[in-house]
């Protein structure tokens, strides 16, 4: 009898522990096979949509029919009655009380995130049409500021088109070139590298990849070697300019250009003397085709010259950028005139 019950206690103890790593096993299953994170992300997931649609609604509250526009009294007003916090006065940075950040056009339109920043600091000099240089917090739209033409290897005057200049302080970081020249940055910028022969985007995080890696600077006529990146304590103010045609700027004698209009840019081959690989050019006109100025809606014929819009067929084509992400750009570019 006493064996029995030994034996009944040990077999119980043995189907608890199998029981037990079978529950383990479950458990490695699900974290593994993502149900759990899925779950989250799904939860996540509508929690953004449910914010989405708030929002929705205090905009079309905020809509006003004449102008076509939202009303940026109402559209505060609404947010912060509803608890959520807003920066800009259009376009606007909204959070909501979960923290979900949305961005919203003057015309309604809505992307989640906030809006990239790609700017100079205060006091950076830009290269005047004449050779002078001003700083890019005296640059005004209409000022005419020398650009280089990549299709036709010169420098040139062009006019600047948009003049924008950041809502808040915000912190810089300083990229230091081995002519003892430097620029600050805020957010992320373009400038042209040797290396790669294209103008690479440079952040706060990526910048010190790019120490040893050479970039063009017009005043020296050659490119310079960056020698090492170095993070401002003091936030500033941020300026950032986009010129007609060409888009660049030479900003303290180094050529660049806004990160989100590279593409204009890269779509091209260049050759290291910043001149353009005009046969790929032929090719590349073959197989995509041009743009033309018929399909370009809610455009004037100077706008789709100036931006270069008769090549989007192949800026996409190449995937440098979305037919959504240019509508999202037409938009910014309204609201910052």
């Amino acid at each position: 009898m006493k064996n029995q019950k030994g034996i009944t206690l040990i077999a119980l103890i043995i189907t608890i522990i199998v029981m037990l790593i079978l529950v383990a096993v479950t458990v490695t299953i699900a974290m593994d096979g993502g149900i759990f994170t899925k779950s989250k992300d799904a939860a996540t997931k509508t929690q953004i949509n449910a914010d989405k649609e708030t929002l929705n609604a205090m905009i079309s509250s905020a809509y006003n029919g004449i102008t076509g526009e939202i009303e940026n009294s109402d559209l505060t007003a609404s947010l912060k009655n509803n608890d959520w916090t807003v920066e800009g006065t259009g376009p606007w940075t909204c959070t909501s009380p979960k923290e979900n950040v949305f961005t919203v056009t003057k015309q309604g339109k809505i992307t989640e995130g906030k809006t990239e920043v790609t700017c100079f600091a205060k006091g950076t000099k830009i290269t005047m049409s004449d050779g002078s240089t001003k700083n890019i917090e005296d640059i005004k739209l209409g000022d005419y500021v020398l650009t280089f033409n990549h299709e036709k290897g010169i420098f040139e005057s062009q006019e600047v088109y948009v003049a924008w200049k950041g809502k808040e302080l915000e912190s810089a970081f300083t990229l230091h070139f081995d002519n003892e020249e430097s620029i600050s940055i805020v957010g992320e910028h373009d400038l042209f590298e040797k290396e790669n022969l294209k103008y690479v985007m440079i952040t706060e995080e990526n910048a010190e990849s790019f120490i040893g890696k050479h970039f063009y600077s017009v005043t020296e006529s050659k490119y310079l070697e960056l020698i090492s990146v170095t993070k401002e304590n003091e936030k500033t103010e941020y300026y950032s300019i986009y010129t007609k045609f060409n888009e660049n700027s030479i900003a303290n004698g180094m050529l660049s250009v806004p990160d989100d209009v590279d593409f204009k840019l890269n779509m091209y081959d260049f050759n290291e003397n910043l001149s353009i690989n005009y046969e790929q050019l032929k090719l590349d006109i073959q197989k995509y085709g041009l743009f033309e100025y018929s399909n370009a809606e809610g455009c004037t014929k100077e706008e789709y010259d100036f931006m270069n819009m008769r090549y989007l067929n192949i800026m996409v084509g190449k995937k440098l950028v979305t037919w959504e992400e240019l509508y999202s750009l037409r938009e910014e570019y309204l609201n910052c005139n």
